[in-house]
This record gives structure tokens, C-alpha cells and sequence, in this order.
């Protein structure tokens, strides 16, 4: 789903475990987010549709190469485009908690395809948001991970330089 906040825009690509879609193919309701107290009742079947009153299921979209159910890949692929689009078009891009796993094979084709082929002078400036628990300018698994994404992107980039540290202090930086 899309969140704006501020003059942001926030790509949530891999779904929820509060997003519910409707089982029924024929039916227009593809997508709802749930309180967290009714997740509970998705386990047992209790969300019905609003307009057929079919069952809902829950919509996660797991990072492998298997996105979605058929039934939502109109809506995923909606959203997927949009972020395609807007990576196209980014100034900033900033990652927060991303692994990139090597299962995840489309969101790397998304940043590689969006990002990565665009020209150097071109490229967003990123920002990595809590990858790791606290800064280290040695760490083994810090290091790789920036190789990784500077791959995927085709672009240099640094720990120093990139990483933003966790969550709660970027949020207060900016």
C-alpha cells in the first residue's frame, strides 16, 4: 500500500500481516487493512468480504521469486510499477531494514532495472536506515552488504558515507 507523509511517498512492497484480499476472483474488493485485533480472526476464518461476503486471506507477498497468489498479482504488480516509477525518479532513496536476499530475485530486479541503469550523474543519493544494531566501521556483514548494493545499483557506495544508523536516529536527525 502507499503511505504519504510529508512530501513522501512510502512503498510498502512486501504486503502485511494487515492487508486482507478477498478469496473470490469475481470480486472487486481486493484489499483491506485490518486492526491488528481482527488478524486473529483471518487464523479462524471470521473476516468476510463487505461486498460478498466471501472469506478473506491474508496478503504477504514473501521475498522469493513466488510474489503473490494469482488473485492479487493485479494489485501487486500495480504497486511494484508505481515503486519502478518512483525509484526512476527519486533525488533520495532511503532503504530501511532491506535485506535484498538472493531469493528475493524481483525486488533486486526492481532496484537494478529502476536505479542501476540509470546514469552516474543520474543516480538517487542512498541512505541505509537499521541494517545493523550499531555502527561499526569493520563489520564483516556491514562491508558485504554495501558491496552487495553498490552492485545491485551499479553505483559506489560506503558505510560510512551511507549508512544512517537505526531507525530511532535517523528519524531524530531528520
Amino acid at each position: 500500500m502507499i503511505e504519504e507523509f510529508l512530501d513522501n511517498i512510502y512503498l510498502k512492497l512486501h504486503g502485511s500481516i494487515d492487508w486482507f484480499g478477498c478469496c473470490n476472483e469475481r470480486c472487486s474488493f481486493v484489499v483491506k487493512k485490518h486492526p491488528v485485533e481482527q488478524i486473529f480472526n483471518a487464523v479462524e476464518g471470521k473476516n468476510k468480504c463487505e461486498k460478498c461476503g466471501k472469506e478473506l486471506s491474508l496478503l504477504i507477498v514473501p521475498p522469493s521469486i513466488y510474489k503473490t497468489p494469482d488473485k492479487f498479482k493485479p494489485l501487486i504488480f500495480r504497486i511494484w510499477f508505481l515503486a519502478y516509477n518512483m525509484l526512476q525518479k527519486a533525488d533520495k532513496v532511503v532503504i530501511i531494514g532491506v535485506s535484498f536476499a538472493p531469493s528475493d530475485y524481483y525486488l533486486r530486479w526492481l532496484f537494478k532495472s529502476a536505479i542501476g541503469s540509470k546514469p552516474q550523474d543520474k543516480k538517487p543519493k542512498i541512505e541505509i536506515v537499521n541494517r545493523w544494531s550499531k555502527k561499526c566501521s569493520n563489520c564483516e556483514e556491514a562491508k558485504e552488504y554495501i558491496n552487495m548494493l553498490s552492485d545491485i545499483l551499479n553505483i559506489s557506495l560506503s558505510y560510512k558515507e551511507n549508512y544512517k544508523g537505526k531507525l530511532e536516529e535517523y528519524l531524530n536527525e531528520i
